[in-house]
């Protein structure tokens, strides 16, 4: 709905929901992209996949890209990948949204607010330009602090630049409120932050600067590195990051 303003299972678009927790589900090689809500102020919701399962899923080598609000509702939010429940394995996907996205809403590349996952060789670029507006955006944002969570090998890449708006936008968030908290392993993957409003990360509700003071602040990411991925083209209509 133009109007609705749900959020999770309820959100005004979703590209692929599944809800189901009795049986495992297998979500492979889809492309989710284009998908918007034109509203102009209410506390709008665009998600391309919104994901529950079982107890052995997979979700992978799946491709979202150009998802929109036009809202300038603080409250509004933008998920490429959003984890509701399930064990589940998100492994080779590709998400690329932000641009296009004028007010400063939240957006996450992927979001783990819930579930035991794996997350494995995923590719994350968030961009665009917002000109107003005070919320922030995160490539891989994950609140997690109870379930087993393990995050290897992904890219997770901020270069949204604010142009009038006041949020920030970080490469990477994980929960946790003492370093190596319970439950996660972190390591071997590469972030990178441009343009203005960049921070690296953010633990414990608190802002960390670079790579030297994450690895300090969540005990581990030993051999993670924060640099530029060379996506080939991010920034094209259909985004290539490869």
């Amino acid at each position: 709905s133009n109007i609705g303003n749900g959020t999770t299972t309820g959100a005004s678009v979703i590209g692929m929901c599944i809800t189901t927790t009795t049986p495992n589900h297998t979500l492979s090689q889809n492309t989710i992209h284009s998908l918007s809500n034109t509203h102009a102020t209410q506390a709008s919701v665009v998600t391309g996949i919104q994901f529950t399962g079982s107890t052995a899923n997979s979700v992978s080598k799946n491709y979202i890209h150009s998802l929109s609000v036009a809202t300038n509702n603080a409250s509004a939010e933008v998920n490429g990948i959003r984890v509701a429940g399930g064990t589940t394995t998100y492994a080779n996907n590709m998400v690329a949204i932000g641009a296009g996205i004028n007010n400063a809403v939240q957006v996450n590349g992927i979001n783990e607010p819930l579930g035991t996952d794996n997350f494995y060789h995923n590719s994350v670029y968030v961009g665009g330009s917002p000109t107003a507006g005070t919320a922030n955006s995160f490539a891989f944002n994950s609140t997690q602090t109870v379930n087993t969570r393990n995050f290897r090998n992904n890219i997770f890449m901020n270069a949204r630049s604010n142009a009038g708006a006041t949020g920030k936008n970080y490469a990477v968030q994980v929960g946790g409120s003492v370093p190596n908290p319970s439950g996660l392993t972190i390591n071997y993957n590469l972030y990178s932050v441009t343009g203005a409003g960049a921070v690296f990360g953010r633990f414990n509700a608190l802002d960390v600067a670079d790579i030297s003071a994450w690895k300090i602040a969540v005990g581990q990411d030993a051999n993670s590195i924060s640099a530029n991925p060379q996506y080939n083209d991010p920034t094209n209509a259909t985004p290539d990051l490869h």
